[in-house]
């Protein structure tokens, strides 16, 4: 029984951050943010979610514009657009 309540405990955390991350692509997608503000969305969504570990913007040709890493919540940098 316990098992089970933390499966579906892990189940909706991941519904959530899956659910975020939709929130945070749509408004970088259609231009509403952009990497400074992405980076400020990326640091509180990571503070509040000890599971991860990273959150990355990438470019069309898979390049970093913008990388938050969980450690002291920091940016890891801001990279140029392409």
């Amino acid at each position: 029984r316990d098992t089970e309540i933390a499966q579906q405990q892990i189940r909706l955390r991941l519904i959530e951050n899956q659910a975020q991350l939709a929130r945070i692509a749509r408004e970088v997608v259609t231009r509403q943010i952009d990497a400074h503000e992405f980076s400020a969305q990326a640091q509180a969504f990571a503070r509040e979610r000890p599971e991860l570990t990273h959150v990355t913007w990438l470019s069309a040709k898979r390049g970093r514009r913008s990388s938050v890493g969980a450690a002291g919540f920091q940016a890891d940098g801001l990279m140029s657009a392409d």
